[in-house]
């Protein structure tokens, strides 16, 4: 995605349809995505598109994504003290239990967000399905 704008901004919205494509199923929208269009400077992008490829990758494999009748809501807002937020919400898939120990994808996903985008992260295995919370300040996107 990012190659294709020469490693310059990226909008969020077209970033995460370009990673969640694979998963989507025109058939039914098991994948919904709403926020307004903003700008991501090239660095944000890049940590964004690979934190949500693997939320995606294990909604396909284990969660919402890996049955019929499961979706992911994807939403996102810009408060006026310039912090992104940004919801994922798997509804319809298999019971989802709190693990145990911190696995590499949810290590990846906090790390990533936190100490490349100085943000904060709430991942709760809710029985409902994972839901994720994201909070990012944001820089100019001329980064």
């Amino acid at each position: 995605m990012l190659s294709s704008y020469n490693w310059r901004d990226a909008d969020l919205e077209q970033l995460l349809r370009a990673v969640l494509t694979p998963y989507s199923s025109k058939l039914r929208q098991n994948i919904v995505i709403d926020g307004k269009s903003l700008q991501l400077g090239a660095s944000m992008a890049a940590t964004l598109g690979m934190v949500f490829f693997e939320l995606a990758s294990n909604a396909a494999k284990y969660g919402a994504l890996s049955t019929e009748d499961g979706r992911v809501e994807l939403s996102w807002s810009t408060d006026k003290s310039g912090v992104l937020s940004i919801r994922w919400k798997e509804i319809g898939g298999p019971a989802v239990d709190q693990p145990s120990r911190l696995n590499f994808g949810t290590s990846f996903i906090k790390q990533s967000l936190e100490y490349e985008l100085g943000g904060k992260v709430d991942l709760r295995f809710e029985p409902s399905g994972l839901e994720c919370d994201i909070q990012i300040p944001l820089v100019p996107a001329t980064e």
